[in-house]
């Protein structure tokens, strides 16, 4: 094959279209729903937040993935059990063990 045919970049027309049929925008919208709901909950500044509301709708799937998980991350819990659990799991307490 000729090497003007081949092309030199990193993706090719095929990849393209590959990539696109792997990864879709999202158009669940209790998916949409459960990101904001995150969102608002989000320990992150109002910029941030807002940045976010306004790229949700033009989400890939991998992208709404990896976003969830950074919201999970980043969650303001108001039940005092799950915030014992989150302290406990990040080594909190483990120096008052250490110290008896």
């Amino acid at each position: 094959m000729p090497k003007e045919i081949i092309k030199n970049s990193k993706t090719d027309f095929i990849d393209e279209f590959f990539n696109e049929a792997d990864d879709p925008i999202i158009d669940n919208f209790g998916m949409l729903g459960y990101i904001e709901s995150l969102i608002d909950y989000s320990l992150f500044c109002n910029h941030e937040k807002k940045s976010m509301m306004e790229s949700i709708n033009n989400l890939k799937e991998s992208e709404a993935n990896s976003l969830i998980y950074k919201l999970k991350l980043n969650q303001n819990l108001t039940d005092p059990k799950d915030q014992f659990n989150r302290m406990a799991k990040a080594g909190v307490f483990s120096s008052f063990r250490d110290q008896n």
